[in-house]
């Protein structure tokens, strides 16, 4: 299979506004047989990033190698990897089985039988085999994705390259595909660029994530290290469901301890000056995912008095909403316990859960605590 290298890539589009940097100086180094997810809102640039790889976009500066060659000038077909898309991209006046062909026909070299047999074995991995003899209008949105990743497959290629392939699907078919693309990547160990904003399919399906914004890198990593572990306020909010909460705070230093202070609240902190790297600034945002927020009978220490304004059971899990200082805020409880709109609660943030945000460019000064396992090889726990 292929390693895939890109270095300091942009790519800038020019309009009757001006400029727009849709890509901008980024760095990648994806190992043979990887799955690598990029995952970011619309318009962060990750569509086309895959698309300068794929070469139907070109590259403003930068490079990009495929097995340590260049593919600067590098024809799209001749590049060696095959693309998924979308919208399926079906030619509607073909069946399956010309669909799934197509490629190699006109890439050239194979014979009728040779195209037949890559076709039917593709169709075997993919479970369509039924499915051949029949034209796009005749298949649901899951098989005509099933036809299309049979199409790639029938390439052999270096890389397989996915843009946002599930998005089209309903909730319950996207969940199948989604393990069957997997399996389908790990039996198959081709490497992988897929595309998605959905950061569930990024952080069940990439050996790696790679989260962008505006055009530019925002964390390279496992997916469990972005979650704990985000390099700034954009990542932590953007993985995870429901999204981390931020409150601004203003900081106050001390030799044993940091108070945070907010107009409906006061917190101390006492445990995290070995996990603080910046303590230059008093103006801050701290961040606490909706689940590490416990419930207290009575008022205490690092305790917060809140009044239910929204309540949204889920089944097994309940979310609420309430308000601090004109800011709307998420907690998540157990589905079976008792809460309704209007009832004021207590809620603790426990030190080692919380996050710390310098709110002049939202780095990250303080991430969760997470007890050590020194059997585990995740950087989260070491």
């Amino acid at each position: 299979m292929g390693s895939v290298d890109l270095d300091a890539v942009s790519k800038i589009f020019s309009g009757p506004d001006g400029e727009i940097k849709a890509v901008q100086d980024v760095d990648l180094s994806i190992r043979d047989g990887e799955f690598v997810v990029l995952v970011g809102p619309s318009g962060s640039g990750k569509s086309t990033l895959l698309r300068l790889v794929a070469g139907l976009e070109s590259i403003t500066s930068g490079d990009i190698s495929l097995n340590d060659e260049s593919l600067t000038g590098v024809k799209p077909k001749n590049r060696d990897v095959a693309m998924v898309f979308q919208n399926y991209a079906l030619y509607p006046h073909l069946t399956a089985r010309k669909n799934m062909s197509f490629g190699l026909k006109m890439q050239g070299g194979f014979s009728e039988s040779e195209i037949d047999t890559q076709v039917e074995e593709a169709a075997s991995i993919m479970g369509i085999e039924e499915l051949l003899e029949k034209m796009p209008n005749e298949l649901s949105g899951g098989q005509k994705q099933r036809v299309a990743l049979g199409r790639a497959i029938v390439r052999n290629p270096e890389v397989f390259l996915m843009d946002e392939p599930l998005s089209n699907l309903d909730a319950k078919l996207r969940a199948t595909m989604r393990t069957e693309i997997q399996e389908l990547q790990q039996n198959l160990g081709v490497t992988t660029i897929y595309v998605t904003h959905d950061q569930t399919e990024a952080m069940t399906m990439g050996d790696r994530i790679v989260v962008m914004n505006q055009g530019k890198v925002q964390q390279i990593g496992a997916p469990m290290d972005t979650y704990y572990k985000p390099a700034n306020q954009f990542v932590a909010g953007f993985i995870g469901s429901p999204s981390m909460n931020f409150i601004p705070v203003e900081a106050r230093w001390d030799e044993a301890s940091l108070t945070l202070t907010h107009p409906n609240f006061e917190l101390t902190f006492s445990e995290t000056f070995e996990h603080i790297e910046e303590r230059q600034t008093d103006d801050l945002v701290l961040g606490v995912r909706p689940e590490d927020i416990e419930l207290r009978d009575d008022p205490g220490p690092n305790t917060i008095d809140v009044e239910i304004e929204v309540v949204e059971p889920l089944g097994k899990e309940q979310l609420f909403y309430y308000e601090l200082d004109n800011g709307r805020y998420t907690a998540s409880v157990e589905g079976h316990r008792q809460i309704s709109v209007g009832e004021t609660v207590t809620l603790q943030i426990p030190e080692e859960t919380a996050y710390l945000f310098d709110n002049r460019n939202g780095e990250t000064i303080k991430h969760q605590i997470l007890p050590a396992d020194p059997e585990s090889t995740n950087e989260v726990f070491q």
